[in-house]
């Protein structure tokens, strides 16, 4: 789903000002193709604190470990990379900050199923989802794409092949995006080079959408898989955080 990039070196370093858990991906050899400072999202002014929105709306009591550096990553403006295991808790790291933000949050998956499963948790606690793929008929499409345009939906779904269409991609952009959700990131390199090319157009899309943040979730990923994804997304200072290392259970 995807063009080929040129090879390009990066290296993972260690940033001793963040925790011993989260690692820097560097693009030595190119710079980031839009500058992207000062990118800290503001809260919405309705929304209370994380733990009430955690309380309140998810009627979860607290965060699992990892899940804390996750959400701040985000809400600090960072393109963060999150590796974690299954049944960690991903999809609250996108949840919590998205329904602080004022913007809508993107969530794009390869799996329709998985999506579809998402979206309903949402809307079982009050949240308003949209969905957007190729199991819509016409009408549905239809009747999507005129939510989108009219309401105030806090969450998007769909698939890598639809945000590279460009005329989907140009409709999201008269919506105000705070944050773009790559599910199954490690799909980007596993799967971009092979059948499905439209997880290589993600980087160019993003692009297309003024870059809001990005977060991209994987439960495994390997060292050369997150320099792919690094470069696939065209984020090389993206931050990779992996919280595999707070599994208590394994000794």
């Amino acid at each position: 789903v995807i063009e080929e990039t040129p090879k390009i070196r990066l290296t993972v370093m260690a940033k001793p000002s963040i925790s011993p858990f989260e690692k820097t991906i560097t693009q030595k050899e190119s710079k980031p193709r839009t500058a992207r400072k000062n990118r800290q999202i503001p809260p919405d002014p309705t929304a209370g604190t994380l733990e009430q929105t955690l309380r309140d709306i998810f009627s979860i009591s607290q965060l699992r470990p990892g899940q804390q550096e996750v959400i701040e990553s985000i809400l600090n403006g960072h393109d963060t990379l999150a590796i974690m295991p299954t049944g960690a808790g991903k999809s609250l790291c996108y949840q919590l900050p998205a329904v602080r933000m004022p913007g809508v949050t993107l969530v794009v998956s390869p799996l329709i199923s998985l999506m579809k499963d998402q979206a309903d948790k949402l809307e079982d606690v009050g949240i308003d989802t949209i969905e957007v793929n190729s199991t819509l008929s016409s009408r549905e499409k239809t009747a999507a794409m005129q939510g989108i345009e009219d309401a105030n939906n806090e969450f998007i779904f769909t698939t890598p092949e639809r945000l590279s269409d460009p005329e989907f991609n140009a409709f999201l952009k008269r919506k105000k995006l705070d944050l773009v959700v790559i599910d199954e990131a490690h799909c980007i390199s596993q799967w971009g080079h092979d059948f499905r090319p439209a997880f290589l157009a993600l980087g160019t899309a993003i692009n297309a959408l003024d870059r809001p943040v990005v977060l991209a979730l994987t439960a495994t990923a390997t060292e050369p898989v997150i320099k792919d994804i690094a470069k696939q997304l065209d984020i090389p200072d993206m931050r990779a955080i992996n919280t595999s290392i707070y599994r208590p259970n394994l000794h």
